[in-house]
């Protein structure tokens, strides 16, 4: 779908006002992208910020709404700056606070096509895809050479002051050129469209100054845009496309009994792969798991694979691994798990269990072994049933109850028979 989004200006700012705005028009709203941000000059349709809590909807800044007004995003300000909250996989299409630093809150699958060039803490449940980021700065030529705008002095005015002309273009707007040099170049073709040019002679002195020519401009977002602008705990993932991914989520694969879950988003297509190789198992690994005093339980072999099947490397990454309980894993007070490399143990890692899984950290895929032990060499340790612990319990106490009874009972008898 087309959208048609105008330039958008400089802050203007007061010390005590805050205007919200963008210039950004689409014809339709079906897709829910609403221009949030500010302009000089401009309100949007949003108005003068006092510090209120603002609801944004589809309708923000475009023209000629239709359809329902859906809720986008909520904006609010608290002593620490600005704070844009996200609804549901809402889509922005700009945002900048008016203070230094602003607070982005994700709320599922959101979007900023353009983040104004500040300071952000990103936060949230979900991810935030940003594409660009703008800043106010001197613009260029093609070339690449920093253009300025020219002032020049054209005698003094009847009371004594400088009279500056804006000098113009062919066009009719501001003159740009990127030196005093070119502007001496074109001093006597410029006096067509610059009537009060008429009798003057070009002179360096003459001219009052060559203003940069300032606008926003856009930048792909990188890495150390991202490291100086963005505070944020959530994984940062920088894309092929030129965008860049917030997440509080990363990737998550099953096969069978395995989880694999990866703090960097994965290629959709990708599979896990696991090969039981306990059969494998060589008599050099089994001798050494048992000079460590451990019982070898399980032994797999795990990947991840493309969609043609081919292993994906996974290395230096941050992989979280869970392997449902066996029965005789469930046996065990002890499990580790290790890496297995040609038949040797190279790494062993500390698990945690929950009574479903051992789970385990790792940087790496490869072959993986369960070994159990018990603590202080002790047999193999059941768990007791709370529930036949109750019943035992209560069993005892009430057995307990009628002897005393009846031994009291006794000796009352007994006392009376005397």
């Amino acid at each position: 779908m087309e959208k048609k989004c105008f330039k958008i200006f400089m802050c203007c700012i007061t010390s005590f006002l805050v205007v919200i705005a963008n210039v950004c028009a689409s014809t339709d709203a079906s897709d829910y992208e609403i221009a949030y941000g500010y302009s000089k000059g401009t309100t949007c349709g949003i108005g003068i910020n006092n510090g209120e809590t603002q609801k944004l909807t589809n309708f923000t800044c475009e023209r000629n709404p239709s359809g329902a007004e859906i809720l986008q995003a909520t904006y609010s300000k608290n002593a620490d700056g600005d704070i844009l909250t996200f609804e549901k996989d809402a889509k922005i299409y700009n945002y900048g606070g008016a203070e230094s630093s602003s607070k982005i809150i994700v709320n599922g699958n959101n979007a900023i096509q353009l983040l104004e060039n500040q300071n952000y803490t990103i936060a949230g449940n979900g991810t935030l895809m940003v594409s660009k980021y703008q800043a106010y700065e001197q613009l260029t030529n093609n070339e690449g050479n920093p253009l300025f705008e020219v002032f020049y002095d054209n005698g003094l005015t009847a009371s004594g002051t400088p009279n500056s002309i804006h000098l113009k273009d062919e066009d009719g707007n501001y003159l740009l050129v990127t030196s005093k040099e070119e502007l001496a170049s074109i001093f006597e073709n410029i006096k067509a469209y610059n009537p009060e040019l008429s009798d003057a002679t070009y002179n360096e002195e003459n001219i009052s100054f060559l203003q940069k020519h300032m606008g926003m401009v856009e930048h792909n977002i990188n890495e150390s845009w991202v490291k100086e602008h963005i505070t944020t705990d959530l994984n940062v993932f920088y894309n092929e496309d030129g965008t860049v991914t917030f997440s509080s989520v990363g990737s998550t694969l099953e096969y069978e009994n395995v989880i694999f879950e990866s703090k960097s988003i994965l290629d959709k297509n990708y599979k896990l792969d696991v090969i039981d190789t306990l059969k494998n198992a060589t008599d050099e690994l089994k001798d050494a798991i048992k000079k460590a005093s451990k019982d070898l339980i399980a032994l797999y072999d795990i990947s991840v694979v493309d969609v043609n099947n081919n292993i994906v490397p996974m290395k230096d990454g941050s992989f979280t691994i869970k392997i449902k309980l066996t029965d005789t894993m469930k046996k065990y007070n002890n499990l580790t798990v290790a890496y297995i490399l040609d038949s040797k143990i190279v790494e062993t890692f500390d698990t945690t269990n929950d009574g479903e899984y051992v789970t385990f950290n790792t940087t790496h895929l490869s072959e993986y072994a369960i070994l159990g032990s018990y603590d202080n060499n002790s047999e193999t340790i059941e768990n007791p049933s709370t529930g036949d612990n109750i019943i035992s319990n209560i069993t005892i106490l009430s057995l307990s109850i009628v002897g005393i009874g009846f031994l009291i009972y006794a000796l009352k008898k007994g006392k009376c028979n005397n």
